[in-house]
């Protein structure tokens, strides 16, 4: 200890005589610890109004927060408290004992001072000099271990004879890094008696901001900025333009740790598809083959000689890509008018035309000469064949005997 120090322990003790209350007073010995070094202590007359302006001066002094400025031996603080006594209402008698020293006017009085105020200056060093030897006669200089880490500070503090107690709470450190420490490294503490370290719990957790719809430029330097990694998925999305965020993993507004990682889900835009083929499908089918590769459809119908509901026709052709989303159109037969030819071979010309005519279609007769009279009128060959398909105004073309008897003679001969 250094005469500073004991002067300090001095004022302490003053302090609390004349108020019943310590200087510094918290709910932790860290928060009484930082008060010392980043408070200054009330005067004793704010907490009792009977000390007088000259001691309230005495007891501040002894209380400087810098060793330099308090009083540099025990006799300079007699000086002191010898002329608060006699000027008490006056602050600022921090005069040394030599310039101040009370004359003996022959009636006895300055000397009755003086050894009233050096009994209660020797009564508070016997108190310090006792306070030290009973209670600090085992002392050992505290290590000091902030920056490490926890581990290390508690095997070091346990090796030289501590306690140790940590307290943990969010700091820029890195997690498990000793902040602070109390008593501080250099101090001098019992052996045995605890020393609580202030450990990191790494950075307070921050929410993840939102940066959906935000270009993965500025979306990226957003969760930098909000000290995240970032790292970057890119996906097809119908919805989200190529080069906009889809979303974050974790989601936004998800508590996390600076450094810890956060994904952006980047739209890629509509994929390509290759279009399939459908013609000659059920249009429900077909419908459902383009659905299925991710295009919508469209669809129309038209005449043909296709059966009802067949694709005859697609727009744009199947082998074409396109993004999905886009429309595909499909042209279906509606089967309205369309025929099938049936076998009319070995009828009647007449009959024949008149089953074409029932189902719209014009006959186009040729006649071919036969030789039996059995095939006059008969159908003899028909074009389209018997089973086509036909719209209506369409022509069936029918090759029907002719039959020529004959010449005879007239005689009557052949």
């Amino acid at each position: 200890m250094t005469p500073a120090s004991d002067v300090y322990a001095v004022g302490v003790m003053l302090f609390e005589m004349l108020t019943g209350r310590v200087p510094f007073d918290a709910d932790s010995p860290v928060a009484i610890a930082m008060k010392q070094v980043s408070e200054a202590p009330p005067p004793p007359s704010s907490i009792n109004p009977g000390v007088p302006a000259a001691l309230d001066s005495v007891v501040l002094r002894a209380l400087a927060k810098d060793p330099a400025n308090r009083y540099q031996s025990a006799a300079e603080m007699v000086a002191a408290l010898d002329a608060a006594e006699a000027n008490p209402q006056t602050a600022g008698h921090t005069e040394r004992y030599d310039t101040l020293a009370p004359a003996d006017d022959g009636s006895g009085s300055g000397s009755r001072r003086w050894w009233w105020i050096a009994g209660i200056v020797a009564l508070l060093a016997l108190a310090a000099a006792l306070w030290f030897f009973v209670f600090k006669s085992d002392q050992v200089r505290v290590p000091g271990v902030t920056g490490e880490t926890e581990t290390t500070a508690t095997l070091r503090l346990q090796g030289a004879g501590f306690e140790v107690e940590a307290d943990r709470l969010p700091n820029g450190q890195p997690e498990g890094t000793v902040i602070e420490q109390d008593p501080r490294g250099g101090e001098q503490a019992e052996k045995g008696s605890t020393v609580t370290l202030s450990v990191s719990l790494g950075p307070a957790p921050v929410k993840v901001p939102d940066v959906t719809g935000k270009s993965r430029s500025k979306a990226e330097k957003r969760l930098k900025r909000a000290g995240f990694e970032v790292t970057v998925e890119e996906v097809f999305d119908e919805s989200v333009p190529a080069g906009r965020v889809i979303e974050t993993s974790p989601a936004a507004g998800t508590l996390l740790v600076p450094g810890q990682t956060v994904t952006l889900v980047v739209s890629r835009g509509t994929e390509a598809v290759s279009i399939p083929s459908v013609v000659g499908l059920d249009r429900f089918a077909a419908k459902s083959t383009l659905e299925d590769a991710g295009f919508v459809v469209d669809q129309d119908s038209q005449n043909s000689d296709a059966p009802e509901d067949e694709v005859v026709r697609q727009l744009p052709p199947a082998g074409e890509t396109r993004s999905a989303g886009s429309t595909v159109t499909i042209i279906y037969s509606n089967g309205a008018g369309t025929v099938v030819v049936d076998d009319y071979v070995g009828f009647k010309q007449g009959y024949a035309e008149r089953q074409l005519a029932k189902q719209d279609l014009d006959a186009v007769v040729r006649f071919e000469t036969v030789d039996n009279e059995s095939d006059d009128g008969i159908v003899l060959s028909q074009s389209p064949p018997p089973g086509s398909r036909l719209s209506p105004g369409d022509r069936v073309s029918l090759v029907v005997g002719e039959f020529f008897p004959p010449p005879t003679n007239r005689l009557g001969g052949r």
